[in-house]
């Protein structure tokens, strides 16, 4: 039009005030669109992290069934190997002790003191084969914490590790071990990702018939999350996810920050200990 006619200032300024307001309005369009299409794609990556997630578990109950089934042949086979054998033995001697008891009492009591003595001695082995398996599962928990810890320390020597075992750990289950190992490896990821700190605490304990696992960081010079009105940090996913693993070996999951420090601690009630 305007190269058609000579609009007045009057038809100019109106053109300008209506044409403004159509771009504003396509540009919120636009805004929206994008941020509709990302809140799509956002709920696609969380339905896909959620499968996985259930994925995972799955895939870790069926090796951990798998590895008690193990743990509980190589036990038994074990137990029938080494007190098998004396056991057998000793139901032999009292068979025997009873036949001869009428005509010979005295040679049937010197028998029957041989079985229970053998029989004493099989109890006790049994006992020390059990003592032995909880301490085999506890030193090589402790020994792949440690390893970890150390390889973690390695590829970042800037942040001092220290872990304290408390009390007495040898009643802890293969799955707690487990629980408070996928755990730690997902603690130290969120601590290179959200936090600057230079300082990494681990502590497992088991006292009062709890089991309790600590990680503890200063998050110095990092960003500080947000907190909620108890004063708890507000979980993302990695702390989701550590939340939901604890819960499916039967435990209990807090945050807190005190401080400029961070605390992860997971508590396991006593009827999980064995």
């Amino acid at each position: 039009l305007a190269f058609m006619i000579a609009p007045g200032y009057q038809l100019i300024l109106l053109a300008v005030f209506s044409y403004v307001p159509i771009i504003f309005i396509f540009y919120l369009f636009a805004r929206l669109q994008t941020a509709n299409d990302r809140l799509i794609e956002r709920g696609r990556e969380i339905r896909m992290l959620t499968m996985g997630m259930e994925e995972q578990r799955k895939a870790v109950q069926a090796i951990e069934d798998v590895a008690r089934m193990e743990e509980r042949n190589r036990l038994a086979a074990r137990i029938h190997d080494e007190v098998g054998h004396g056991i057998s033995g000793s139901i032999m001697l009292l068979e025997g002790a009873m036949l001869i008891l009428p005509a010979d009492p005295e040679k049937s009591r010197e028998v029957i003191g041989t079985a229970t003595e053998n029989l004493r001695k099989s109890v006790d082995d049994i006992r020390l084969t059990l003592r032995e398996e909880r301490s085999g599962i506890t030193k090589s928990s402790l020994a792949r914490i440690n390893a970890e810890l150390s390889k973690f320390g390695a590829a970042h020597p800037g942040i001092a590790i220290t872990f304290t075992p408390e009390g007495d750990l040898t009643g802890i289950s293969v799955t707690i071990w487990t629980c408070i190992h996928e755990n730690l490896l997902e603690a130290m990821s969120n601590l290179l990702k959200h936090s600057a700190a230079d300082h990494f605490e681990v502590t497992v304990s088991n006292k009062r018939k709890v089991v309790k696992a600590v990680f503890i960081n200063n998050g110095v010079g990092g960003e500080t999350p947000p907190v909620s009105e108890r004063n708890e940090r507000v979980g993302g996913m990695g702390l989701i996810h550590m939340e939901e693993r604890c819960a499916v070996y039967g435990g209990r999951f807090f945050t807190q920050t005190v401080g400029n420090e961070f605390r992860i601690t997971m508590i396991f009630p006593v009827r999980m200990v064995g």
